[in-house]
């Protein structure tokens, strides 16, 4: 149950032996009155599911097909994402679990893309990004983003979503 997120999970593999998980929910929750019967194992659930980040909240004006249809209809721009070999990020085996092992100082997996932590360490993203970049082992070795947009834009398809650095 706690390996579906790979991040929190390895925080708790770090912490569960020497820490109560109780007294990290009483520092997160002083007003939290916990029941004595809750095991050690589903008070680190309580902790990793508070850690969370909140889902996306569902739009109120979306609730039918038909509402789907008309807000493709009216929209001007529409971004499609599929994976394309892009390996997914939550499940067992995927990026965030491999980063949890390559990468045990990673305080969230999301941090590879935080860039304080890109500063300290850039290991990280870059490992991600070689997995991502299409033919990234028959490439010369790139100085930068900038560069690598620029050799990819021989595809007419390819929008930069990048913002400009001055």
């Amino acid at each position: 149950m706690l390996s579906s997120w790979p991040g929190s999970y390895s925080f708790i593999q770090q912490h569960i032996r020497e820490t109560d998980p109780r007294a990290i929910l009483r520092e997160l929750l002083p007003e939290t009155v916990l029941p004595p019967d809750l095991d050690d194992m589903t008070l680190w659930q309580i902790i990793i599911n508070i850690s969370e980040p909140p889902k996306r909240k569902k739009r109120k004006d979306i609730n039918t097909l038909e509402d789907v249809v008309r807000l493709l209809h009216e929209s001007k721009r529409i971004l499609v994402s599929v994976s394309c070999g892009i390996p997914d990020f939550r499940s067992r085996d995927g990026i965030y679990a491999r980063l949890a092992v390559d990468f045990p100082d990673l305080p969230d997996p999301q941090a590879m893309f935080d860039i304080e932590y890109f500063q300290r360490d850039p290991r990280p993203f870059f490992k991600f990004a070689k997995e991502i970049y299409p033919g990234a082992e028959s490439l010369p070795h790139l100085k930068s983003s900038c560069q690598t947009l620029h050799t990819m834009r021989e595809f007419s398809w390819l929008l930069p979503c990048q913002q400009p650095q001055d």
